[in-house]
This record gives structure tokens, sequence and C-alpha cells, in this order.
């Protein structure tokens, strides 16, 4: 009997897939509505800001870099920004305060508060509220720690200010880095084309 040997070929079939490049995902800078809290301080407030600064500030080396960062804002063209310095903690809307406490993992910080003296820790919460008051902190510990440069120390009074007028944070994907608004350690002494565009449209 005849052996029939059957041969099976296997044919290898070798798929080249292309590297395909996709569009690589990039948030714009938020601007006009977008770049604010839901909450923020009136229109009004922000035209004549009064403002108490606690004898910690000066202790702590931060009194030009509030100085500074309340000029840069209140020239903002088409923006109706203004500061009142009060020697009344009470009728102060923004409160500044330094602290040297390096277990505070922040270098800056403002707090909003409602006219029932509550911390709005999340202030997207809710739509329209007005705050009543704002406290902005700066801290020397954290900033010793982390190397922090002098014009670090004022880009965070800036971004800081910039919270008290109702700013959001920024994206920090979008390139270049072109605002103050985005968190992390940068070296700008001067607020942006967008921070300027975005409190012209809201004040």
């Amino acid at each position: 009997m005849r052996k029939i040997r059957v041969r099976a070929v296997l044919s290898l079939a070798i798929i080249m897939i292309g590297v395909i490049a996709l569009p690589q995902l990039v948030m714009a800078y938020f601007s006009n509505a977008a770049a604010f809290f839901k909450t923020y301080p009136s229109a009004a407030t922000v035209s004549s800001m009064k403002y108490w600064t606690d004898s910690s500030v000066s202790t702590h080396g931060f009194t030009a870099y509030f100085s500074n960062a309340r000029s840069k804002w209140d020239a903002a063209p088409n923006a109706q920004i203004g500061w009142s310095a009060t020697t009344s903690y009470d009728d102060a809307f923004v409160r500044f305060y330094g602290v040297n406490d390096i277990p505070l993992d922040y270098a800056g910080i403002a707090k909003p508060y409602n006219s029932n003296g509550s911390y709005l820790a999340d202030p997207d919460i809710g739509s329209g509220a007005i705050w009543h008051k704002v406290h902005i902190i700066l801290n020397k510990g954290y900033m010793d720690a982390n190397g922090y440069t002098s014009n670090m120390i004022q880009k965070t009074a800036l971004h800081e200010v910039g919270h008290a007028l109702g700013l959001r944070h920024q994206p920090d994907n979008e390139g270049p880095l072109d605002t103050v608004m985005i968190q992390g350690k940068q070296t700008f002494t001067d607020i942006r084309s967008i921070d300027k565009s975005n409190v012209a449209w809201k004040y």
C-alpha cells in the first residue's frame, strides 16, 4: 500500500503594523467663564479690595512679594481691580499672612469664606455664591525646604492673589507654560497674557 505523504506547508503571514501617530490630546488654557470658580468675589468687591496685612507677613519676609502681586493684578488692562489697605481685620476682604511651617504641605494657599464664616474648601460647590473674605498664606518653611528662589516666591504670591480674584488652576500640560495660575514652581514675576484677558473678561 502506497503511503501518501502529506506535506503541510505552513505559510507564515507577517503582518506589519505601522505605528500610527495619534494626535496628542492637549488641554487649552481655560478662558473667560471656564477660568473661574463657580463661586467668586463680586465685581464691586474686586474694584476696591480692602486688605489687611498680618505682622507675620513682615516677619517671614513676604511684604514686597504681596505688594508686587497686588500691583501686577491691579495693572491688568481693561480690568477694574483695585486695592485699599485697612488696619481693620474685620473690614478686610483679603487678609495676608505668612507662616514658617514645613509640615504644611503647600507653598501658598488662598482660603475663601462665605458670609457665615465657613471655609469654602471647594469653591466649585454652588454657583454664583459670593465670597465674603479670603485669607492668603505664604509658607516660608515649605519654600525654604524646597529651594524656592525669589522669582518662585513671587510667582506663588501672584498665583494666590489670582485665586482671591476667583481664578481656578490652569492645566499644566498646555505649552508653553504661560500663566501664573499653573500649580508648581515657575519663575514668573508678572501675570501673563491669558491671566490678563481672563480678569478683563470678568471684571
